[in-house]
């Protein structure tokens, strides 16, 4: 755990912290830690979205996030998250949890595999559930990350997807960060109805402060075709949000 007045060194984006923040403020040494580490967040982002389509109805909410990273190159996180709904107050949204194993190599080259399991309902007027489990791989080096996501039931829709997510991040100045996202979603099995007759692309990009332990941005986030899931439900698009953490 980071002791004293600033907040950790950014790292290079993992697929193990998934809040808005930890995606692109990553705490814990990617496989390349001399020694144990833990690392605690705290965030509140103006909505919640998941690749491109807003699980909270474009309503607050409040993430925590933990993780471990071990000497040994193992690690684990947990991400749970409540929403201020419009109709029923707070509310807990959900929860992610990841396990994983990392290495460095000696040409500064992370290589990482693992497992995610996403526990989260929507809040569109009704509630739904987006619930689906994925095992991953990636690439990471700098500022730069890539990382390959399987599906075997995506959103419980009993369709098999693929997920490729790719992430970067630069520090024009101190304290300063431009950080960009895209991610192609493909459905490569099952019955797979109006979510798989299209690939969905999703685009975000932001610009960070650091001010120690406390980091605040803004992001644009975009899905292109527009969202369709839960289906009937009209969704927006071009969103963007706000968003502030503090890491301990």
């Amino acid at each position: 755990m980071t002791v004293g007045g600033s907040a950790p060194a950014w790292r290079p984006p993992r697929p193990v912290v998934r809040s808005l923040a930890g995606c692109a403020f990553a705490v814990g040494l990617l496989g390349g830690a001399a020694q144990a580490q833990e690392s605690f967040s705290l965030t509140v982002q103006s909505d919640y979205l998941l690749r491109g389509v807003s699980l909270s109805d474009g309503r607050p909410t409040l993430t925590l996030d933990v993780s471990y990273d071990d000497k040994s190159g193992a690690y684990g996180a947990l991400s749970a998250t409540a929403v201020d709904t419009r109709n029923a107050g707070a509310q807990f949204l959900g929860f992610v949890a990841d396990v994983g194993y990392a290495k460095r190599l000696s040409n500064g080259v992370t290589w990482d595999v693992g497992l995610s399991d996403s526990q989260i309902s929507t809040f569109i007027d009704n509630r739904y559930a987006a619930n689906y489990a994925e095992a991953y791989a990636g690439l990471s080096r700098g500022g730069l990350a890539a990382h390959l996501y399987v599906s075997p039931d995506y959103l419980g829709q009993k369709v098999q997807t693929l997920y490729l997510d790719l992430a970067g991040s630069v520090q024009p100045a101190d304290r300063w960060r431009l950080f960009a996202h895209a991610g192609l979603l493909t459905v490569v099995g099952g019955d797979s109805g109006e979510l798989g007759r299209r690939d969905h692309l999703d685009f975000r990009a932001g610009v960070a402060r650091q001010f120690g332990r406390f980091e605040a941005r803004i992001t644009g986030s975009w899905a292109v075709p527009a969202p369709i899931y839960p289906e009937g439900v009209p969704h927006g698009n071009g969103t963007l949000v706000a968003g502030a953490s503090v890491f301990f």
